[in-house]
C-alpha cells in the first residue's frame, strides 16, 4: 500500500472510538498515525519469497500476543489469504477489505474461484469500494449481510482548492503510471486535441506519478512532438500543489476500484473526466460531479477534453462545487468511523 492510500485506510480506522490500538504487520514501518503500531517482519522473510509462507504464523502469533479482536487483510493476494489462515490458527475473526478490482477478475478463473469462495465465506465481513463490487460478490454467492461498502476516505480539510491560486494546467493525470491506466491513450487523445487547437491557445497536460510505463510514456510524448505541452513530475509525496493548479483530472483506466486520486482531485475542485469503470459511477454523475467518456478509443477522450475546455465558466464552477460537495458528504474521514462502529459492535469484545 503506497503513500496516501495507506493513510486513507488507517486514519479513519484510528478515529473509531472503540478501537484502542491498530497493529500493522508489514515489511517496513509506515507513516505515523495515532493508535497505529508497526510490527516489522524479519528481513529474511521480506527478502526470500518462499519464506512469505511464514507470514500467517507471525500474524497469528501477534494476534494472540496482543489479544486482537479482529484480523483485517487488505488486498486478497496474499493478505486476505494470510488473514484467513491466521484466523483458523487463532480462532479470531477476520475481515477482507477489497481495494481494486483485480480480485474480481481473478475470481473468474476456475481453480482460483474455489479458493476465493472458501476464504470469503470464512470472513466475518467483506468491505468493498462501492455498489458495483457489492453486486458482484452477491452474485458470487456471498451473504449480502456481511458485505459493507466501506472504502478509502480522505481529509477534506487538507484537500482543498487554493482561492488565490491560478489553474495553469488544463489537464492532470494523477496516479501510478501503469498499463491498466491507459495513459498512452490519454496522451494520444491529447495529441489529437493539440492538432485541432490554434497554437496560441493550446492546452497543457501534467502527469503526476511514477511507475513501469514512465519511460515508454516519456518517449511517446517526445516522438509525437508533445514535449512543449506535456510535463512529467515523477513521484510526488504531496500532489495537492499540482491539483490546485489544474482544471480537469483525466482518467481512462481499464479497471478501477474507487480511486483515491479522484476523490482528492474532486475535493480540490478539479473536475474529473473519466470512463465509468468499477465503482466510479458511485461518485461521478455526468455533467453534475464530472464528465464521462465511453473510454473506447482516443477519439472519445479527445472529444470530451475539447468539450471541457469550451465549458461556460458558470458550468465549470458548478461542476467543481458539486464534485467537492459529494466527496465531503460521502468520502470525508469523518464519515467512516460510524461505518466501522457498526461492524465492530457486532463483536462482543468491542462492547
Amino acid at each position: 500500500m503506497g503513500p496516501g492510500t495507506f493513510e486513507a485506510k488507517f486514519v479513519p480506522l484510528s478515529m473509531v472510538n472503540c478501537v484502542d490500538t491498530i497493529f500493522v504487520l508489514r515489511e517496513k514501518a509506515g507513516p505515523e498515525i495515532e493508535k497505529v503500531q508497526y510490527i516489522v517482519l524479519p528481513k529474511f522473510v521480506s527478502k526470500v519469497r518462499i519464506l512469505k509462507i511464514l507470514v500467517p504464523f507471525y500474524l497469528a502469533y501477534y494476534t494472540k500476543k496482543f489479544n486482537c479482536s479482529y484480523i483485517i487483510g487488505y488486498h486478497f493476494v496474499p493478505h486476505a489469504i494470510f488473514a484467513y489462515l491466521a484466523s483458523i490458527i487463532t480462532n479470531v475473526p477476520f475481515i477482507y477489505a477489497q481495494t481494486g478490482l483485480d480480485i474480481q477478475h481473478q475470481a473468474t478463473k476456475t481453480l482460483f474461484k474455489s479458493i476465493v469462495k472458501v476464504v470469503l465465506k470464512k470472513a466475518s465481513y467483506i468491505n468493498v469500494p462501492g455498489n458495483f463490487s457489492k453486486s458482484y460478490w452477491k452474485e458470487f454467492g456471498i451473504n449480502p449481510e456481511k458485505i459493507n461498502i466501506l472504502h478509502s476516505t480522505i481529509d477534506t480539510d487538507y484537500w482543498v482548492s487554493d482561492p488565490n491560486g491560478v489553474r495553469i494546467y488544463d489537464f492532470i493525470f494523477l496516479g501510478r503510471l501503469d498499463p491498466v491506466k491507459r495513459i498512452d491513450m490519454i496522451i494520444q487523445g491529447f495529441k489529437l486535441l493539440i492538432n485541432n487547437t490554434k497554437e496560441l491557445s493550446r492546452p497543457t497536460l501534467i502527469i503526476v506519478g511514477s511507475g513501469p510505463d514512465e519511460p515508454m510514456l516519456k518517449k511517446l510524448v517526445s516522438d509525437i512532438g508533445l514535449s512543449e505541452y506535456v510535463k512529467f513530475t515523477g513521484f510526488v509525496s504531496e500532489p495537492i500543489f499540482y491539483l490546485q493548479q489544474s482544471r480537469f483530472l483525466i482518467m481512462s483506466s481499464f479497471t478501477e476500484g474507487l480511486p483515491t486520486a479522484m476523490m482528492q482531485a474532486m475535493s480540490c475542485e478539479v473536475v474529473p473526466i473519466t470512463n465509468l469503470v468499477g465503482n466510479i459511477s458511485d461518485i461521478i454523475t455526468n455533467n453534475i460531479t464530472g464528465l464521462v467518456h465511453e473510454g473506447r478509443n482516443l477519439k472519445d477522450v479527445c472529444q470530451l477534453m475539447g468539450y471541457a475546455l469550451d465549458l461556460d465558466e458558470k458550468v465549470e464552477t458548478s461542476l467543481r462545487v458539486s464534485a467537492r460537495e459529494l466527496v465531503v458528504r460521502e468520502h470525508a474521514y469523518k464519515q467512516i468511523p460510524k461505518k466501522w462502529e457498526r461492524v465492530f459492535n457486532s463483536n462482543p469484545s468491542f462492547n
